[in-house]
């Protein structure tokens, strides 16, 4: 399912109080494979086509930072821009 689905992870990183930082994450397996295009063999007429079918464009994700031994979430969508390998 969607719900349960990690979609990145990532640790270590360090910003300045009162800082932003643009951060790039890596998309886990299953993410990937949510985003991914797919083909589906569809059978047309007694004939068995391929079917192309479109990912998923974007998805709303909560974020969880970990900070100092408090944490605090928020909503934001990732989308997916280019192509999916």
């Amino acid at each position: 399912p969607i719900k349960t689905a990690v979609v990145a992870k990532g640790s270590g990183i360090k910003v300045p109080s009162a800082g932003t930082k643009v951060f790039t994450f890596k998309l886990t397996a299953k993410a990937r494979k949510l985003f991914k295009d797919k083909k589906r063999k569809v059978r047309k007429r007694g004939k068995v086509r391929v079917k192309k079918v479109k990912g998923r464009k974007k998805l709303a994700t909560k974020i969880t930072i970990n900070a100092g031994g408090s944490s605090s979430s928020r909503s934001l969508t990732v989308k997916r821009v280019g192509k999916v390998k």
